[in-house]
């Protein structure tokens, strides 16, 4: 039914440990794999094991409350010892556990420290860092997320599409 989809740009380069490349990935992950407990979400595993800088994620499909945040905050900080989030989703206005829609955009690693500002969309559309880079100039990094929902596919009362 689904195929992955192969990585798009220069070729990948096997990560070492200070090997002086900032990578950067984006994904729609249908679901951040947030459980509870401590067990490491999926999504963070794969940062680690690709040696992932800057992440970009949509359609998290979670209401991004100040607790689950908190949690997921935490679970990056225990595996990259050091992150900046932003975080963005529609406003929960009822109890969900799987609120379609919503972004993410993690910095890792040695670009912590050169984060500005960051901040998400209130409709969980999209989310954004500004960094400073090496040579005193602005970047900006933004996860969008597009809904593909029509009319005729009658999506729910609590949909991005809908709100």
């Amino acid at each position: 039914m689904f195929t992955n989809i192969g990585p798009a740009g220069d070729p990948m380069v096997i990560w070492r440990e200070n090997d002086g490349i900032h990578r950067m990935g984006y994904q729609n992950i249908r679901g951040i794999t947030l459980n509870s407990g401590l067990e490491i979400p999926e999504e963070l595993d794969v940062m680690r094991e690709l040696g992932i800088d800057t992440q970009g994620m949509s359609e998290i499909n979670k209401p991004w409350s100040a607790g689950n945040r908190w949690q997921y905050e935490m679970m990056i900080d225990i595996m990259f010892k050091g992150s900046k989030s932003a975080f963005s989703s529609a406003p929960v206005a009822h109890d969900c556990k799987n609120q379609p829609g919503g972004n993410l955009l993690i910095l890792t690693g040695d670009g912590v420290g050169r984060a500005q500002k960051t901040d998400g969309n209130k409709s969980g559309r999209f989310c954004w860092q500004t960094i400073r880079g090496a040579r005193d100039e602005g970047i900006i990094v933004i996860t969008p997320h597009r809904v593909c929902q029509e009319a005729r596919h009658n999506p729910g009362p609590y949909t991005v599409y809908t709100q």
